[in-house]
């Protein structure tokens, strides 16, 4: 595992342990953040999570992210349209477009 760094700390009351600043600076941690902690061949391993609220889950599932990928894409490419001035201009636009398809 590369950049293991170690340290030994004493569980306290309510099974509570302190991470030391260097690690917590380190991984970027703040307080109030949330981690998951898995048990692994004996070990315990602290994962830090960041939680997603949930009215904006949608955004970071699969389906999501492919899209904005070809939207990314899409705009590295120029193949955008806009800005326009008005919602005529910007229906001119389309209808132009959808009769070169025709």
């Amino acid at each position: 595992m590369a950049n293991k760094s170690s340290t030994t700390r004493k569980i306290q009351r309510h099974r509570q342990i302190t991470i030391p600043k260097s690690m917590f600076e380190k991984m970027n941690l703040s307080e109030g953040d949330f981690v998951e902690l898995v048990e692994r061949k004996g070990s315990l391993v602290m994962i830090p999570q960041k939680l997603v609220d949930k009215n904006q889950a949608w955004f970071w599932t699969k389906e999501w992210q492919q899209k904005e990928q070809k939207a990314e894409q899409d705009i590295k490419e120029d193949r955008v349209h806009g800005p326009f001035r008005s919602t005529e201009e910007m229906k001119e636009n389309f209808e132009d477009k959808k009769e070169d398809n025709e």
